[in-house]
């Protein structure tokens, strides 16, 4: 259905809020993109986002001063979610038997088939200074005029 970036991001924090960690977790969304249209289902993407969140919470709970944030940018024709924390960088989601937790890595095979049913695209990377950078690249919903 259509939503806006603004009731994803009311949807996921209200999931991550009474986790003892959601304090933890900073929200930055572009100027403008409140009200940006999206089509997908909201349940299902927060889950996404809850799921990528609770990856950094994982990577950073020992770190005396933990990074978790959600930051919204538009770009090409679409919103990114991005997630970063400062913690070790995780294992590649496509190689799951390197995994170090006791996790069986379903959480991040669930991120990435539901990303690919967005028509959406994730990456990962390493940050400069330690730690993650995931990036969820949704298309966005705004309707072009006809030329």
């Amino acid at each position: 259905r259509k939503t806006t970036v603004n009731e994803i991001i009311n949807y996921t924090m209200s999931q991550i809020r009474v986790m003892s960690w959601g304090s933890t977790v900073t929200v930055d969304i572009a100027k403008g993109l409140l009200n940006c249209n999206l089509t997908l289902n909201v349940i299902r993407f927060s889950r996404v986002l809850v799921n990528l969140l609770d990856n950094s919470w994982h990577a950073t709970k020992n770190l005396a001063a933990p990074l978790i944030s959600l930051n919204v940018n538009k770009n090409a024709d679409g919103i990114s979610f991005i997630i970063e924390d400062n913690g070790p960088f995780f294992f590649n989601p496509d190689d799951a038997e390197k995994q170090t937790s006791l996790s069986p890595g379903l959480g991040l095979a669930f991120v990435k088939n539901a990303v690919k049913g967005f028509n959406g695209r994730i990456k990962y990377e390493k940050r400069a200074e330690g730690g993650t950078i995931c990036n969820v690249w949704i298309p966005d919903s705004v309707e072009k005029e006809n030329k």
